[in-house]
């Protein structure tokens, strides 16, 4: 008898799936904020960034400010833990800049807004300035990426990771407003916890609550993704 094998044609379908799943999980590890990308290999696999620190580590240096502001509520007040939000996200720049490393224009979005917001929270000494900051941030972020489109022509989110998920344009497009949704409703969300609930728990929510939402909302988004995985493309990957 000789031994035939059919094509793998579900698996290697299965694979795809699965390293999209994977390779979309791997890219939002750190949304909003989060530090370069992963670089393919030329095997088409994910390679771990030589120069970047461990995934857990951009995580915590990403969240080092509204960690500090959390901890610094506790201890103290609202006022103090603005101030100290404030500075830790300066440093935050000025380590980036001091060591050589580009700064994403979002990082620089979310300096200027916190001392915006930040600062009008500690002259009129008001805590609704601060209340507001993360709905301010998630509008530009939702704002950002329906309008990258019209005034670039290309795919925010395309650009940022497409070497690493290769998706068809529609799939993209849908990403994109499932994103900026995401955002408008976060933006919304952060609100009605302001201005319905204490103080208290509303820095609670603004640390896990918006935590715990994010990586809910990625992990769906890797399972959808995972349906739609296509060959790594060799094309301009920005349009």
């Amino acid at each position: 008898m000789v031994a035939t094998a059919s094509p793998p044609v579900k698996e290697g379908q299965d694979g795809r799936a699965a390293q999209a799943r994977a390779a979309a999980l791997e890219c939002w590890a750190t949304v909003p904020l989060r530090a370069q990308p992963p670089v393919p290999a030329p095997s088409g696999r994910l390679a771990q960034p030589t120069r970047a620190p461990p995934e857990t580590m951009k995580l915590l240096f990403d969240l080092f400010p509204i960690l500090l502001f959390f901890a610094a509520f506790k201890l103290a007040d609202i006022y103090v833990a603005t101030g100290v939000a404030i500075l830790a996200t300066i440093l935050q720049i000025a380590w980036l800049k001091l060591r050589g490393r580009a700064v994403e224009p979002m990082q620089w979005a979310s300096l200027g807004i916190i001392v915006v917001f930040g600062g009008m929270t500690l002259l009129f000494h008001d805590e609704t300035f601060i209340k507001w900051k993360p709905t301010v941030l998630y509008g530009l972020f939702a704002a950002a990426l329906l309008l990258a489109p019209r005034l670039t022509g290309k795919n925010p989110l395309r650009a940022i990771m497409g070497s690493q998920l290769a998706l068809p344009a529609r799939i993209w497009q849908r990403l994109t407003w499932a994103w900026a949704g995401f955002f408008a409703f976060m933006g919304v969300l952060n609100l009605l916890v302001a201005y319905r609930f204490p103080l208290e728990t509303w820095v609670d929510f603004k640390v896990f609550g918006t935590m715990g939402l994010t990586i809910v909302f990625v992990i769906v988004q890797a399972v959808w993704i995972g349906r739609y995985a296509e060959e790594p493309e060799t094309g301009d990957a920005g349009r």
